[in-house]
């Protein structure tokens, strides 16, 4: 028997591969989880992407019959 038949054949091998198959899965897994949570930000929580940077929503209030937008962000336009 061959040294590459042993190592193939270990026991720590194989716990090597399947630890890094399930490290993948749970990388691959948390990436879409992120890419999940920036999307609902943008389309259910009406926050905008500008400049690489993800600005809270502006919040509206209605101040004697006027629309008054109150900035959250002081750096935001």
């Amino acid at each position: 028997m061959h040294w590459g038949d042993m190592v193939i054949e270990s026991k720590i091998f194989r716990l090597i591969i399947k630890g890094a198959f399930w490290t993948s899965i749970a990388l691959a897994i948390l990436i879409l989880l992120m890419i999940s949570n920036f999307f609902f930000k943008i389309i259910f929580l009406d926050y905008r992407f500008d400049d690489g940077e993800l600005h809270p929503p502006i919040e509206v209030s209605i101040s004697n019959g006027y629309l008054t937008n109150i900035d959250i962000d002081p750096k935001r336009d």
